[in-house]
């Protein structure tokens, strides 16, 4: 169908091909479109997306005022922080315009004698440049959608069955998981006889709770994941009180689970079997990463050593034992789906090859990122992990897909046949976690701005690798990995590549250039641009 595909509001495509401003007549972002005689291109069907809360700025700090409501309000220009917008134009009756507002607002119509559309404000969220406010517009311009609480009819557990699950509550049990967490999906069990082992790792049992096609489902479908900031509590994807309550895996509280028993032979470090059942459990003592090595009461060799028998290197850091033991239980849940081609699988394209052994020279712990999703019917090895199968299942407090696959899992232990995923689920959970990867980027960059040093920072970088731009002719982005940072920056200039593979580009606001090859080190400095949009276009960098 023809709907209005852009990332700037600059430039447009309908059916995948580019269709000029000029010939876009008061369209919006995914608005079904109509082909007049005239070649022009008008709305059919405006999309769902307008009644989400729009986030931004409010300029109330400008000689321009754009005239005044049928009421007496001053109308102000908003710009939206989501870029494919254009901007709105808005009614305030803000008395204090010393300084720009960030609001929220909602869609409210495009008058054809207008240049702009118009919008109605529902919230001011603060001034722009406060950090915490800031943190909140990043939460809403990432998740924007919302759920009715005071409609909501919140599910419990209360008088499920419960005969085909096993109890192991009784069972030495904890979680491990940073400060303050309040919505611990995993814990881990254990009991022996002799050198002869049974580690039990738990997922919180979430599809149990959230009925399929319920409003709840529809509205954990459309946010994706939970979102973290460093100056907010979490933006669940679940209301809190499910995510931090009632499916939380709480200290001294009975919750149900979907368990994988791994069963270990501690003398010779080797895993016997594994399997999955539905259990109702129990979580002794909730660990952050650092007290967990001064517990006294549940074995910590016994998890260092079952790291080491699952492939890992380093036993003594407890972030790897809880990723190598989440590692095997998706693992092992990918595998059971397999066998009955369902679910959403995670996996790495032939296309990916030659940047792994890149990653693992410079930065393995992203090497898992290159991975896409995929459908049963083309499952994908996922090499970075060593995985012919591999899929999420380990988080479904925080991420949707890990639900999806959880109920197939469910279906396949209760011996329930299942059906195929959508495939409309699969890119809509590709497009939600971009979303999620660029709010982590831009809260990152919020939290260096509460940092700064008083002078220009200095960083010590590394150039993975360079990619002709594909709108700016003798423009290349640049892809350099900030080891201080553990994450990616990118970087535009212009240049070009010399026949021995090394990139000659012109600095900035000089005529001089520097060179540089793939993989080798670069410093940078950056400053804070307040004017620019995006925060990854308000921190520029610039070679030293």
């Amino acid at each position: 169908m023809p709907f209005l595909q852009t990332k700037d509001y600059k430039n447009f495509t309908i059916n995948e091909e580019n269709v000029p401003l000029s010939k876009i007549i008061r369209g919006l972002p995914d608005d079904e479109m109509r082909l007049n005689a005239l070649g022009e291109w008008h709305v059919e069907t405006r999309s769902a997306n307008y009644k989400d809360p729009i986030v931004g700025t409010l300029t109330l700090n400008s000689k321009y005022k754009y005239g005044l409501t049928s009421r007496g309000v001053p109308l102000y220009l908003f710009t939206p922080y989501n870029e494919s917008y254009p901007c709105f134009i808005v009614g305030s009756s803000e008395r204090d315009t010393s300084k720009n507002r960030i609001a929220l607002v909602q869609f409210d119509s495009w008058p054809e004698t207008s240049k702009f559309p118009r919008a109605n404000i529902q919230r001011i969220l603060g001034n722009s440049g406060d950090l915490k406010v800031e943190a909140e517009a990043l939460y809403w311009l990432y998740s924007p959608q919302t759920l009715n609480l005071k409609t909501l009819v919140m599910p419990t557990t209360t008088g499920m069955n419960q005969d085909h699950r096993k109890d192991i509550s009784k069972l030495p049990t904890i979680s491990i998981d940073p400060p303050g967490c309040k919505d611990i999906d995993d814990i881990i069990s254990y009991e022996n006889i002799g050198s002869l082992y049974t580690i039990i790792v738990t997922i919180a049992d979430v599809a149990e709770t959230i009925d399929e096609g319920s409003p709840l489902d529809i509205h954990a479908r459309k946010v994706g994941q939970s979102l973290y900031s460093g100056f907010l509590p979490p933006r669940n994807m679940l209301p809190a009180a499910l995510s931090e309550d009632a499916l939380s895996l709480l200290p001294d509280q009975k919750r149900f689970g979907v368990s994988l028993f791994i069963y270990w032979d501690s003398e010779n470090n080797v895993i016997i079997s594994s399997i999955f059942q539905e259990t109702i459990v129990m979580n002794k003592k909730a660990h952050t990463y650092d007290s967990v090595y001064s517990d006294t009461e549940f074995p910590i060799d016994v998890l260092k050593n079952m790291a080491q028998a699952l492939g890992s290197k380093d036993v003594n850091d407890s972030h790897t034992w809880i990723e190598q033991l989440m590692v095997y239980y998706n693992k092992n849940v990918a595998n059971y789906l397999s066998m009955f081609s369902c679910g959403i699988f995670r996996g790495q394209p032939e296309a990916t090859f030659h940047l792994l052994e890149k990653y693992k020279r410079i930065c393995p712990h992203l090497a898992h990122e290159a991975a896409i999703f995929t459908s049963a019917e083309d499952i994908i090895p996922h090499h970075s992990l060593g995985a012919d199968r591999y899929c999420y299942a380990s988080s479904p407090i925080r991420r949707y897909v890990d639900i999806v696959n959880q109920r197939y899992l469910k279906k396949i232990i209760e011996k329930r046949c299942g059906l195929l995923e959508e495939p409309e689920l699969i890119e809509e959970m590709t497009q939600l976690q971009k979303q999620a990867k660029r709010h982590g980027r831009d809260d990152f960059f919020l939290q260096q701005l509460a940092t700064a040093a008083p002078t220009p920072p200095e960083l010590d970088g590394i150039l993975f690798d360079c990619e002709k731009s594909k709108t700016a002719a003798d423009t290349w982005k640049l892809k350099v990995y900030i080891p201080q940072w553990r994450r990616f920056i990118k970087l535009y200039y212009e240049g070009y590549k010399t026949e021995h593979n090394t990139y000659v580009f012109q600095k900035k606001n000089t005529s001089d250039t520097f060179e540089i090859k793939e993989e080798d080190p670069i410093r940078l400095t950056y400053y804070y641009n307040p004017n620019k949009i995006g925060w990854k276009r308000k921190f520029v960098f610039q070679p030293i």
